[in-house]
Parts: C-alpha cells; structure tokens; sequence
C-alpha cells in the first residue's frame, strides 16, 4: 500500500504460492463497509454505465437477482454482484458517493486482462457497501505473482473526477484510432435483420436495392446494415459466415451492395464473433477445438430465443483468424465497407482452462484476442479500402478505442447511465437503438420510444433504428404517424448539429440548469471556444437555461428552432455571473455559441 500526495491509495499484492495446486483467482482489496445515505448511488461500468441508487435496497431486489447477465446474488453476508471486464463492464473502475463525499476505486492495469468488478452488501437490514477487483492469474505451485496497482481516490461526492482519474491513467497506456472524417457527421444507420431469422424469410438479396431505396427517400439514411445474411440466418448454424442459398447466389448480393455503394450509401455486415451453434455441422470438430472450457473443462453454453450455442475462445489463435478471413472476404468479394462483430464489447469474458492452442494466457487472455482481432482486422481493411471501419456490439475502452461505432444497445429497464461512459470517452461513437420495442402494451411502447429516442439525442448518439419496425410493430397509424413525427423532428437538429458534434467534448450537464421537465447536456467546442447545449422539452413549456461557466467571452450565439428548422440569432442575458436565456418550444433544441 501507498499513499500519495493528493491521499490516494496504491494497493499492489505480491503472492508466492507454496501451496501443492496453482492459484487462479485473487480478489483485491475489499474497501471498508460504507454507509451511504440513502440518495447515495454507486456509478457501475456495466455496459455503457449504471447510476444505481440505494445499492444495498437494490440488489436485494427482485429487479436486480433477475438480471439477465449481471444479476446479484444472495450471500451468507447479504448480495454480492459481479461483472467481468472488457464487455459486461466496459471499463475498470467504480465510483460510489453521496452527499457527504466519496470514493473512486479502479484498476490500473495495461494489460487489460479478464477482470471482475465486484459489489458486496448487507442489505436492507445492515446497509453497507464493499467494492473489490477480482483478477484472473495462473500461479503455479512454486510461483510468484506481482499485481498491477488497485487505486482508491477519495473525493466530495461527485463521481466526475473519478473519470478524469481513469482516463488520465487509460491515456498513459493506450491512443484512440482515427477514423474516417464522413462517419463523423453520420447521425443514423439502418439495420436489417429480417433477411432470415428463425421465423422464416423476410427479405432477400434482390431485395437490396430497394430497401436501401427507401431507406433514403424516407429517413436519409447512407449505412446499410445487414444481418441474417449467413447460412439459416440470424443467430443460427454460426460460425458458418456465408451467404444463405436460399436468399439468393453470392453474385445476388455482391450486386446488392453495389447497388448501395453506386447510390452513395455504404454496408456493414454482421458477423457474431462468440459462440457456435451448438447444432451446427461443424460443432464436432473445429467447435471442439476453438470451445472455451471451465475450470472443470465444461463448456459455456449460452441460449439466444432458441438458439443453443456455446463460447469461443479468442484467444485461440484458428478461431480469430476464422473471423478475420470472414471480415476480408465480405469487404473483398462483396464490397462492404464496414464489419460489425456482435458481442465482442457486450457478453461476458471469461478465462479459459482448455488445453488448446493458446496465443496469450488463458486465463487472461480473452481481452487480448479480441484486441489482437481488431487491430488485425482494421488493418487488413484498410488495405483494401481506406474507408473501411468497425463496428462492435457495446462498448468496452480497449475495443472502443480501436473501432468507429459502439451499439449500445436498450435492454431491460434498470438504472442505466449512459452518460458514464460517455463522459469518460466523449471521442467514442455510441450508437443507440430507438426502435420501437416489441410491447403489448401501445401507450407503453410509445412512451419507450420517447426514452430511448430523447437519450439518444442528448448524448449525441448515432440512432439505430429500421422504417420496417414502424411499420410492423405499430398498427394504429395515427400513433405511427406521431411517433415517426418526433423521430423526424429529433432527426433535423441532429444534422443541423452534425457537424459540431464531430468535434464536440461531452461535458455531461456539468454547469447546466434547466428546467424541471427539461433535459440537456452541454458540450465543449475546444477549437472555436464555444459549446453547444443539446436540449429536449418534451411538454414545450416556457423557462430559462442557466450557464454557470464564463461563456460571456462568446461573440455569436445561436439557437436552433426545430419548428423551422433553422439557426436564429439569440442574446442571452447575464444573471449573477451566469448567462440565461429561454428554453426553445420544439421538442428538440439546441443553443450553440462560437467565436467567428
């Protein structure tokens, strides 16, 4: 342990194992109970983040012990919740406060190995709090093992320095790839996986050029994505990664994509890069060889609807250069621009104990695969085309950091916080599903819609979201019509923004008070000494917004009016050192000011 100047604390661990078997786990340092109070919140790295409330109320709660993936469980203690880093936890800190003050913890570790982020508490009963780190290690009999440092930092109760703290470290190991200029104005993609599912057959690839047609006349949109493309379709008979015969030849869908990238559009195609069809006719021979296996040497099986797969190993090297080959041949043979490896930010890593081919430690090795894979990958795109990218499913800040587009996606209703992630990696593109959900409920559905359209917005995501899903989930086309209204609304500032956005700094709503009702994030435009407030007023009621930074350096000062969908000339006015001006009355607005 060290303490230092500013009274942070550096813990390390040294282990010689004298004991006959090897050591595989160590779980380092446990903090102190705290008691919060009871507005207190632990910020969680749980995908792109969490602001979990009354942690010891919330993970005894029903909500949270059925949490698909990353659910607490009852202890002999009280509940204990973990999440494995890079993909369930995107990155490798934690922060819990409340108004009293607070505390970072966070591992600073550039190898960036499997990594457990650990949650203990009593409970209701006995409410304290306890963070850990779990590292995966292999210690032989006779071994020694030397940790990386665990950091705790203490602070007065807001969690955005803790931010700062890890991505001062994260810039000492690790620089973000450039990615090609166009990408940065694109404000939507549209994705299409009905070409096959396990439900039959929705599209084929003759299907394309008009799809694609459409998709431009109705919403603008130049990103074709597509998935359910592979032999059986979406989620089924992977890792066989080409084209269904019964969707049509491969030449049906090379002149497929040719006809998106003539039009001035581009395509990204789906290739899962996880699991293998537990059904599939290649199960029994490559599947055995590339599976990852417990401790016990049992396999992962994950079930996706009614697909029965299990876990790939990354770090096998066949298996990566599977996917790899895969990846280059579609941007080669078919002319896509883009590759999208689904799951490789969002499921759970997990350390690997087969006897396999291993390029990196199986038990740590997982995280460095994938990035063996991306940059791989990136790397031999380029060479065939110098726009290509890569998209991944969720985010994680190694593998975000070397791809364009991170899906963040909506799953179920928890305490999410996509602003933790955001605020720690601003120059990371998150892109946000608001596609109406699949609910029974209508006015439930169209409220959802609103959340997840209003989020996308003030984060300046990029939307994800299909006209098709309009179509066949809504059937009252008055609601239709009205949903599909704000989403056009929500869709003109944010190209009238796009621009901006590109290089704009997420500031979260630091010096920014709105409105009860109203929602906004602020953003800093470095080169122009300017910002930008991103603004949703969802009841177009009147009030002022409030800017407690110096801004009255600023010359020009500009609000956009959705309802003409122009910039107009605006004065704010100053009010104890602060600027005020009124809050626009479309749904969507934004303030943004500049020296010329």
């Amino acid at each position: 342990m060290e303490v230092a100047e500013d009274g942070s604390i550096d813990w390390r661990v040294h282990i010689r194992n004298d004991c006959p078997h090897p050591i595989c786990e160590v779980l380092y340092p446990r903090t102190m109970p705290v008691y919060l109070s009871p507005t207190g919140a632990l910020m969680y790295p749980h995908h792109a983040g969490e602001r979990i409330e009354n942690v010891p109320h919330a993970l005894a709660s029903d909500k949270y012990q059925r949490f698909w993936r990353a659910e607490s469980i009852a202890t002999d203690f009280g509940f204990a919740r973990e999440i494995n880093y890079c993909g369930l936890a995107s990155m490798t800190w934690m922060d819990i406060s409340d108004e009293s003050g607070g505390m970072y913890v966070g591992s600073h570790d550039p190898s960036f190995p499997v990594t457990g982020l650990r949650i203990e508490t009593g409970g209701p009963d006995d409410p304290w709090v306890s963070l850990s780190i779990r590292k995966y290690v292999d210690i032989p009999s006779g071994g020694c093992y030397d940790s990386p440092e665990i950091v705790w930092a203490f602070h007065r109760g807001d969690w955005h320095p803790s931010a700062h703290r890890y991505r001062q470290w994260f810039d000492t190991v690790l620089k973000q790839a450039k990615h090609p200029d166009d990408l940065g104005e694109e404000v939507l993609l549209s994705p299409h996986y009905n070409f096959r599912r396990f439900e039959g057959i929705g599209y084929r690839f003759e299907d394309i050029p008009a799809i694609a047609k459409q998709d431009r006349e109705e919403f603008q949109s130049r990103h074709f994505f597509v998935a359910g493309w592979n032999h059986m379709g979406f989620d089924s008979h992977y890792p066989n990664y080409n084209p269904d015969l019964e969707l049509g030849t491969p030449l049906v869908l090379q002149r497929g994509v040719n006809s998106v990238n003539d039009s001035g559009g581009f395509v990204t195609f789906y290739i899962n890069s996880r699991i293998m069809d537990k059904h599939s006719e290649y199960a029994g021979t490559i599947g055995e060889k590339w599976m990852l296996r417990t401790l016990e040497q049992h396999p992962i099986e994950e079930r996706y609807g009614p697909a029965e797969t299990f876990v790939l190993c990354p770090s096998h090297p066949a298996w990566r250069k599977h996917l790899l080959e895969f990846a280059i041949w579609m941007c080669q043979a078919y002319g896509a621009r883009g590759i999208y490896y689904d799951q490789l930010g969002s499921a759970t890593p997990y350390p690997c104990y087969s006897d396999h081919d291993h390029q990196h430690l199986g038990t740590t090795g997982f995280n460095q695969g994938y990035i063996d894979l991306l940059e791989e990958t990136y790397a031999s795109l380029k060479e065939i085309r110098s726009d290509s990218f890569l998209m991944i499913e969720n985010c994680g800040d190694v593998y975000s950091s070397r791809v364009w587009g991170s899906l963040a996606w909506n799953g179920e209703f928890y305490d999410e916080c996509f602003n933790l992630y955001k605020y720690t990696f601003p120059e990371h593109t998150l892109i946000n599903m608001v596609n109406p959900r699949r609910m029974d409920d209508p006015d439930q559905q169209e409220m959802v819609f609103y959340q997840d359209l209003t989020r996308a917005f003030v984060l300046g995501s990029v939307f994800w979201f299909e006209g098709n899903a309009f179509r066949n989930r809504i059937s009252d086309s008055e609601r239709r019509e009205r949903m599909l209204t704000k989403l056009h609304e929500a869709l003109s500032v944010r190209r009238a923004i796009a621009v901006q956005l590109r290089d704009a700094v997420f500031k979260d709503d630091l010096g920014l008070t709105l409105p009860p009702g109203v929602l906004g994030t602020i953003w800093e435009l470095p080169e122009r000494d300017g910002g930008l407030v991103l603004l949703v007023n969802s009841k177009n009621q009147r009030g002022s917004i409030r800017l407690s930074h110096c801004w009255n350096k600023t010359i020009i000062w500009k609000v956009f009016d959705s309802r003409n969908n122009s910039w107009v000339q605006a004065t704010p006015q100053e009010k104890d050192g602060d600027l005020v001006v009124d809050v626009p009355l479309g749904t969507f607005g934004a303030f943004s000011w500049f020296k010329p």
